[in-house]
């Protein structure tokens, strides 16, 4: 029996999840410790963060124009993954700021493609298995938690330039489970045309639904939260190691604290579904966006360790509203032809522009005003992100976000 069979596409989906998100969380919590250990300046740290998403920006939206013209997703995906756990073997052994900014770029450019391809296969499969997307979702987040975990204790032994091999190996694996996974197929919503292939066959039409996308004014609200709640999520992942640290944390503490971070999530996606059908995705992003900033506040405060590792529910009700329902909401918007291009836009504006701008200010704060400045910093940009998810809640309409429910 081939390997493609002894997993169902929702197993194999699964398992997708958990292995991105376990090198995801091998990597992220510990990388700017890393860049701090070779003696570079904060500002320099905040501009080697800033790489990633610098990449992320130009990045995913050819990935996912790429994957909706040629409809060349699982491809790409495989490419991608493979890719980006070979660049990442390449950082640890750059010497110089040319070779270090070089390698980290070469790991960014393969690694934007996979939130577009992955997420596109995810909803392919709620849509034909009638899933819901967020326990999909949650196998990620026990990925990163037990990475996080396990690369922490580990770090502490052997040393930091071992995140770069353990994301290598989650992320070279992960391509193994792309065979066998269904790939998308563009849909019509009720009365409209026959469904074919039209985005692959009519480029002018794709443009047409692009240019009606992008003039959407929900969900370009929803890209101003993206930006300001979900890039203070990313910038939170770059700093808040450090912020740890210079509290009085160890390295297996800050391994412990992600755990729970990562944990939170899960619960949060086993119920978003109902809570969407009850409240509408949009509230929930508002309340989301509302306890992100009092977070950020929070942090901001000269907490001990073990009050910043007891703080991790508030993660849950943060991160993992927003990874659940964006890329639901952006979905639904975008229409049976762009979905991968919506999910690659929200994706630029939160994890891209977003995490450039917190990356970029927070390592410039950090060298002039330290860690706990950074989270003023955040907290403010919360507030933007409250007012522009307000924005969302006005101006989308009740059928298109009630999770699964529709009026009449």
């Amino acid at each position: 029996m081939s390997h493609s069979v002894l997993l169902t596409p929702r197993s194999r989906m699964k398992a997708l999840y958990f292995l991105q998100f376990s090198a995801v969380g091998a990597l992220f919590p510990l990388w700017p410790l890393f860049y701090q250990g070779l003696g570079l300046s904060g500002t320099v740290v905040g501009l080697l963060l800033a790489v990633t998403p610098v990449a992320g920006v130009v990045m995913p939206p050819v990935w996912g124009l790429l994957g909706d013209r040629f409809r060349l997703y699982l491809p790409l995906l495989t490419v991608t993954s493979v890719a980006a756990g070979l660049a990442a073997l390449a950082l640890p052994a750059a010497h110089g700021l040319a070779l270090l900014f070089s390698a980290a770029a070469l790991l960014a450019v393969f690694q934007s493609g996979w939130t577009p391809f992955t997420d596109s296969v995810a909803l392919e499969i709620v849509h034909r298995e009638g899933y819901e997307y967020g326990r999909l979702r949650l196998w990620g987040s026990v990925g990163f938690a037990l990475a996080s975990l396990g690369t922490g204790a580990a770090a502490e032994r052997w040393g930091l330039p071992l995140i770069f091999p353990l994301f290598a190996a989650a992320a070279v694996v992960s391509a193994l489970l792309v065979p066998g996974l269904p790939s998308p197929q563009p849909r019509h919503e009720e009365g409209g045309a026959p469904s074919g292939d039209r985005a692959g066959s009519h480029p002018p039409e794709l443009v047409a639904a692009l240019r009606r996308l992008m003039t959407e004014p929900a969900f370009l609200w929803l890209l101003a939260a993206a930006f300001s709640v979900t890039g203070s999520l990313a910038s939170n992942n770059y700093f808040f190691s450090i912020l740890y640290q210079q509290a009085g944390g160890s390295l297996k503490g800050i391994g412990l604290t992600f755990l729970l971070f990562a944990l939170s999530e899960v619960p949060v996606m086993l119920i978003i579904q109902r809570l969407a059908d009850r409240f509408s995705p949009a509230w929930l992003l508002l309340a989301g966006a509302l306890l992100a900033a009092l977070r950020w506040f929070f942090y901001a405060a000269p907490l001990p360790p073990w009050l910043l590792v007891a703080s991790f529910p508030l993660h849950g009700l943060t991160s993992g509203v927003f990874l659940s329902v964006v890329p639901v909401l952006a979905s639904r918007l975008a229409g049976p032809h762009l979905k991968a291009t919506a999910l690659a836009a929200t994706g630029v504006a939160g994890f891209g522009f977003g995490a450039i701008f917190t990356a970029a200010a927070g390592g410039v704060i950090l060298d002039r005003w330290g860690p706990a400045a950074i989270y003023v910093f955040l907290g403010l940009l919360g507030v933007l992100g409250v007012m522009a998810t307000a924005m969302v809640v006005r101006l989308a309409p009740r059928p298109e976000w009630a999770g699964g429910r529709r009026a009449g």
